[in-house]
């Protein structure tokens, strides 16, 4: 693949990524001006502006038949810590990075792609500001709590899911169901804090190793199911693990704007959309960033810091 090629390909992947961001300056093959005046070329430049704060993103692409050494990792950042406002260097290899580049590469900042490995998702989370998206499931098998000492063998409906029924006469229900509408529904404001915690600890990431498991019981009082032979047995409770992690995607930005006298700017905002949760706007003014939510019914809250985990001590400490 030939140079010209190479940076087609990559800004074509860009341009289908980032669609839905107008302001998003797309330039390959582009020369600017380092702190000493001299133009230097970056095989592809983003530039955008984030509600008045200009992102510049680097992007180096190397079409070697070998794996690209670790000079031309160090090239790069020193290109790149010479050219005024650069936000995030991207290096991207059609045949991979010896293990100093890789090194140095983290010390630098620096990260490192495979052309073939580029996603729009990939590509989508090169922009600074980022939405985490809750995702949870109901790890199987559940471990159901009866009034007898073994549980005998309950067949399942024919998708596979066990179905409750209860003394009052309401709708025999899936299990999977009630365990979701009475815990993950109702309870979601406290799962999902203790999944921003994890996520503050390094863990509940969009990766399956990385993925926290949060304990949980349901007491089922008047509920039962039956055995295979048709006889009644009562279900006491049952107890399940929600599998839960994060993906950080890009986010629904749905305003921005500035507000100014005869003196200059005095704030920004952005609002991002958060779907059916309602929206977080961020303001910053001089006195610094507050972050609001508003919800679907219009009321808005100030989110304050309620505590601060420290990575290096793994230990959480509460704000007065």
């Amino acid at each position: 693949m030939t140079r010209g090629k190479r940076t087609e390909k990559i800004v074509a992947l860009i341009q289908e990524s980032l669609k839905s961001f107008p302001d998003v300056q797309i330039l390959p093959n582009y020369r600017i001006k380092n702190k000493s005046g001299r133009k230097r070329e970056i095989d592809v430049l983003l530039i955008t502006d984030i509600n008045g704060f200009e992102i510049k993103i680097a992007i180096e692409c190397k079409d070697y038949k070998s794996s690209i050494p670790v000079e031309k990792i160090e090239a790069f950042n020193s290109k790149c810590a010479r050219i005024e406002g650069v936000s995030k260097k991207v290096f991207v290899s059609t045949n991979g990075y010896q293990a100093d580049s890789i090194e140095a590469a983290k010390d630098f900042e620096i990260e490192l792609f495979d052309l073939e490995d580029i996603s729009t998702d990939e590509i989508l989370k090169w922009l600074p500001v980022k939405q985490l998206k809750p995702n949870i499931k109901i790890q199987l098998p559940l471990n159901l709590i009866i009034d007898k000492d073994e549980i005998p063998e309950i067949p399942t409906d024919s998708k596979g899911n066990l179905i409750i029924h209860f003394e009052n006469g309401s709708k025999p229900n899936s299990l999977i169901i009630c365990l979701w509408n009475h815990i993950v529904v109702i309870q979601q404001d406290e799962i999902q804090a203790i999944m921003r915690l994890e996520f503050m600890k390094g863990k509940c990431r969009n990766n399956s190793n990385l993925s926290s498991i949060i304990p949980c019981k349901l007491n089922t009082p008047g509920a039962f199911v039956y055995d295979k032979y048709g006889s009644k047995v009562k279900l006491i409770a049952v107890e399940v693990k929600l599998v839960t992690w994060f993906d950080i995607i890009a986010p629904t930005i749905s305003e921005a704007k500035k507000y100014h006298n005869s003196k200059g700017i005095k704030a920004r905002t952005l609002s991002i959309d958060n779907g059916k949760n309602g929206k977080a706007e961020i303001i910053q003014t001089k006195d610094g960033i507050d972050f609001f939510h508003t919800n679907k019914g219009g009321l808005s809250e100030k989110l304050v810091v309620l505590g601060e985990y420290n990575p290096k001590t793994g230990k959480y400490h509460p704000k007065k």
